[in-house]
Formats: C-alpha cells, structure tokens, sequence
C-alpha cells in the first residue's frame, strides 16, 4: 500500500474499474472466488475491503459459497485485523509466514518472529474456522536438511489447512544476488534443494497435508479454488494497480467501450496527459489476427490487486471436491472451434492507475487477444503443474482439440517412455507422476510446441 494514499479515492477507483469491467463481461456471471493479493494488501483498511466486496455483489451474483481470500503478514499489527476481514466479507486467509525460524526470517528481512507467526496461526484459524494458508520459504541461505524439516515439521503441527511451498530464487537486481555474487550468502546444492522438495511432499503427507500442485499442498478438501481457476485456465477479472486477467469478451461490447474511450479522452483533451489505453490499437491487432507476443502477469509491489474468478451457471465450488468441475467455459464453442479469450493488464503504478480510472474509468493499458496456439500453450504451462494434470475434456471446454494434437508428438513420446509423463487412452488425461513434479518446468518447455 502507499504509504500516502487517501482509502477514499481509492475505494472509488476500485469500485468505477469494477463498473468498467461489468460493462465489458456482462453481469450475467456468477462470482466463485475472489481473491485480495499482490504486495500488501492486508494493509488496507477492512472498509475498503468491505466496499470492493459490496460492490462485487451490487454488479454479480456471488456464490454462497465463494471462497474470499486476502494475503496477510503475521505481525501484531496485521492480526488485529483479522476479526474486522472477517466481518466485511473474507472467509479465507493466507498468512506469508516464510520461515518458523528467526534466523532465516531476519535474513529475509521479515518484520515479524516465529513466535509471531505462530500466533496469527492460531489466531486466524480460530476466526476463520481453520481456512487459513501458509507460505513456506525453502534454500535460505546456511539453510540445512535439518533446519528445513524442523521447520515443515513445526509448521505442520499447527495444523493449517493449506501450504505454499516456495524455492527461494535469485533475481537480477536484488540485495540477494548481490551478496550472492560476492559470495556472502551460501545456499544449498541442486541436490540439496531437490531432496527439500521431496521432503516437503513427504512430511505434510504424515500430518494429511497431500500435494495438489507443484508448489501446493491441502487438507483434502481445502485446496485454494482461486488458483485452482487459473491452472485450469478458467476466466478471471483483475482489478486494481499491476492486475491481470483472462476473458472472454463480446466483441460488440469492445467496440462499444473503445467509443466511450475515445468520446472521455475527446472530452478531456490535453488533462489526459500521459493517460493512453491500448485497447483500440489492441482491437484492431484482433481484427487483422497480427498477434503480438502473451502477455505475462504484472503484480504491484504497493498495492492490492483483486483477483475475480467466476463461473456460468451454478458455482460448483463446494468444499468436498474442489478440483472436480470447479471451471464452467462462459460461452458456448464458436464456428472456429475456439473462444478468443483476452489478456487484460492493468497499469502498474497507483498514482497511475487513479489518474486513468478517474480520466476514463479504468486502467486497463493492454487488452490483447490471445491466439489458439498460445492458449493451447497456457493450457498445458498451467494444468500440468496440477497433480491430476489435463484432459481433453477441460480443453474442450475452450478449445476444440485433441489432448494430443497441442503437444510437441516427438518430445511427447520420449517423455513418456521414460516415464516423465503419463496418458490415459480411456479418460485422454495428459499428467506429470507425483515424483516428477520437480521437473515440471523443464517437462512442460519440452511439451509445448
């Protein structure tokens, strides 16, 4: 969050993109999950929460039993907040604990103790009827085997419903890897990390915490179901600074919007300064099918984005089978065999962001067409990294194809023949084996055409 922000103003630019966003899709969906991340979203006010939410259900239905979610820190000062999220609309909450051991937490230049943590554990599953999910951080620096079972262990004994595992990378241009490149930080070998991995799955599985995805583990039952949205390549709506989304949009209600763009920026003339919207030139890219390269997920390190994941029709997200049709396709398969879906992008800067929403009522920079080959390539980057993987069921809900055709055929049966990869003729399911999920990254580059 800005340190300098008005909630006010910040609560009317949420609740105009909102507005923007039900004239683009339509307000015949039905809201299955929403979810509060990106930076530090629990650093706002429960009242803007509770507007967002308000306004959420003022422009669609909700599920009765959505899943609403927001990303916390376990200081003192963010779990007095919990019973106040509580009570404006959030059932859900992931905790980013990182570590259980304060050495490894000051080297990652956390502002709470383990000791803290542990009680925004216990605090957060009292409230929320243990929904609650942590975040796990493994290959610290002078991080050992040791270490890292003693803190799964100490984790998993607080019995949350859910955990994030995470490997700790080093990006360019971070204090990591300038102290990496000097050589003041050890982290563990490729063999160490691996054996991490495994063990991750091994230890949560003794306290019935199994592995759902590559990174991911849950009490049965308790996956999260906004993620699971995304890896089964279902819409969602992204609102707020750095958000992006996945629709399907009516091309009548593009051109529609493009108007009243151009009417609002004609209106405003030179106040618009930097402002642009890239949706018309995007629009007309569509029409000429000269596609530009995907657009990749853009997060705001300052402020909240929200995450809107919806269904047509009934919502199938009850708790006892979360990763069974928990994605319904929004409309019907076109002539083509495909419905073009669009990649939306918000601006990333909250100043930004605000400027835009209150010239032309949203700050969407890229709304971009996403090719048949390049969804067929999400298809497989996303639902691979499930444990139960894809089918051409799933597929066919978006795309009509088969499993096999949007796969590298040569590569494919390779893979299969040594075991990296594992089809069911009968049910046409296409998935990586459990102990080979430290491998998806490299299994799926080699799948997609």
């Amino acid at each position: 969050m800005p340190t300098n922000y008005d909630p006010i103003v910040f609560a009317s630019s949420y609740e105009s993109e909102l507005e923007y966003f039900a004239k683009l899709v339509g307000r015949d969906r039905i809201i299955g999950t929403i979810f509060f991340g990106g930076g530090t979203p629990s650093l706002a006010p429960p009242s803007l929460v509770g507007k967002i939410l308000n306004k959420i259900s003022e422009l669609w239905t909700v599920a009765q039993d959505a899943e609403i979610s927001i990303e916390v820190n376990p200081t003192s000062v963010e779990s007095l907040k919990l019973v106040a999220f509580k009570a404006v609309g959030i059932n859900r909450i992931s905790i980013g604990v990182q570590s259980l051991d304060d050495e490894e937490l000051k080297f990652l230049g956390r502002k709470h103790s383990s000791d803290e943590a542990v009680l925004a554990i216990n605090e957060a599953k009292k409230i929320f009827n243990d929904r609650c999910s942590l975040d796990l951080i493994y290959a610290l620096h002078g991080q050992d085997l040791k270490k890292w079972s003693n803190n799964l262990r100490r984790a998993a004994e607080l019995s949350p419903c859910h955990v994030s595992s995470y490997q700790l990378m080093i990006e360019p241009g971070t204090i990591f890897n300038k102290l990496y490149r000097e050589n003041k930080i050890r982290l563990p070998s490729d063999d160490e990390t691996a054996e991490m991995y495994s063990m991750c799955r091994d230890i949560l599985s003794e306290y019935g915490i199994e592995q759902y995805e590559v990174s991911n583990y849950a009490v049965d039952g308790y996956e999260c179901l906004h993620n699971i949205n995304y890896w089964k390549s279902g819409e969602y709506i992204g609102i707020g600074p750095g958000a992006h989304g996945r629709l399907c949009i009516d091309s009548d209600n593009i051109g529609l919007l493009i108007s009243e763009d151009r009417a609002r920026k004609l209106a405003l003339g030179a106040e618009m300064g930097n402002i642009r919207s890239n949706i018309e030139s995007d629009l007309e890219i569509s029409k000429n099918c000269d596609l530009k390269d995907h657009i990749g997920s853009s997060k705001s390190n300052v402020m909240e984005n929200t995450m809107i994941s919806h269904v047509n029709g009934a919502c199938n997200n009850g708790r006892k089978n979360p990763l069974q049709d928990s994605v319904s396709n929004t409309t019907s398969i076109k002539s083509d065999g495909y419905n073009i879906r669009y990649a939306t992008v918000v601006v990333k800067d909250p100043k930004s962001w605000v400027k835009s929403v209150n010239a032309i009522g949203h700050g969407i920079v890229t709304l971009e067409p996403v090719s048949k080959e390049e969804f067929a390539n999400e298809f497989l980057i996303m639902g691979l990294r499930l444990k139960e993987g894809v089918s051409e069921k799933e597929l066919n809900r978006y795309l009509s194809a088969n499993i096999l055709d949007i796969v590298d055929s040569v590569k494919f049966d390779k893979m299969r023949d040594a075991g990296l990869i594992e089809y069911d003729d009968k049910l046409k399911n296409l998935h990586i084996p459990l102990d080979k999920l430290i491998l998806a990254d490299y299994i799926i580059r080699e799948l997609c055409k």
